[in-house]
């Protein structure tokens, strides 16, 4: 992982472990997830699911561009579920 945005919750550099396929996505998870309007991918906290669209969001809110800024994602957006902080 690389950046701030996570900060406490996850520092930079440090290494996640990623289920690609979990059964379910809950709000509280943290996921991997690509940005909708560039080729970036992030990890951020799902805060809202609603109609199968999630709004997630970084834990560190002042340095994080999250759906704030560029709004809902869609299943598709989401690569994972981070399973355990290594």
């Amino acid at each position: 992982m690389s950046g701030d945005s996570m900060v406490p919750t996850l520092k930079n550099g440090q290494f996640i472990l990623v289920n690609p396929d979990p059964p379910s996505i809950s709000e509280g998870d943290i996921v991997i997830c690509q940005h909708p309007h560039q080729d970036l991918e992030m990890v951020k906290r799902v805060v809202i699911i609603e109609e199968g669209r999630f709004f997630v969001q970084g834990d560190n809110t002042e340095r994080s561009n999250d759906s704030r800024q560029f709004g809902w994602l869609t299943r598709v957006h989401i690569g994972g579920v981070v399973v355990s902080l290594l």
